[in-house]
């Protein structure tokens, strides 16, 4: 789908009914014959509310299968359920995630995890591998930005990877 006019009206009703705070526009270029654009909203009910207002916009590929989680999908869901933006709410303490690998060692290279929102290119708890014990962390949330789609020098990172295929991401699989 082209945007045309319609970027104008996706952005007045964005404006009005999810209210400027309460999501981010990211203009991701062209795929093939289509526009593509990243939209990232703050609950998930704005997500829901923007597909059912514009119902020919596609959720990005992933989202809505029975593996993608967030605080507000958990995994185990079923097929019946909302779909979900991809912004968490880091509500699990540090301690909570020390327990999901307790036996398991684990070093905690974190610091003070204060709970609260998660936003992309900010630094957000994660639990990795070092090559020898598990390791909690914090890590931004993003990968580098293809050099097609980057307009000035500033990379501003990509949040939601689409196609996996691409062989931009290959390197990083």
């Amino acid at each position: 789908m082209g945007f045309g006019r319609r970027s104008d009206a996706l952005h007045e009703w964005l404006a009005t009914r999810i209210g400027r705070g309460n999501y981010a526009w990211h203009g991701g270029g062209r795929g093939g014959t289509r526009d593509r654009i990243a939209l990232y909203f703050r609950e998930p009910d704005a997500a829901s509310a923007c597909l059912t207002a514009f119902p020919d916009l596609e959720l990005a590929d992933g989202t809505c299968l029975p593996g993608y989680s967030s605080p507000y999908m958990p995994f185990g869901r079923s097929e019946d359920d909302d779909t979900v933006c991809n912004l968490y709410n880091q509500t699990t303490t540090q301690e909570a995630m020390r327990q999901l690998f307790k036996g398991m060692s684990m070093t905690d290279r974190a610091g003070n995890v204060a709970p609260g929102k998660i936003y992309p290119d900010q630094l957000a708890p994660i639990i990795r591998h070092d090559g020898k014990s598990l390791e909690l962390v914090k890590a931004r949330w993003g990968m580098p930005s293809p050099p097609s789609v980057l307009k000035t020098q500033r990379d501003p990172g990509v949040t939601n990877v689409r196609n996996l295929t691409s062989c931009h991401f290959t390197p990083m699989k």
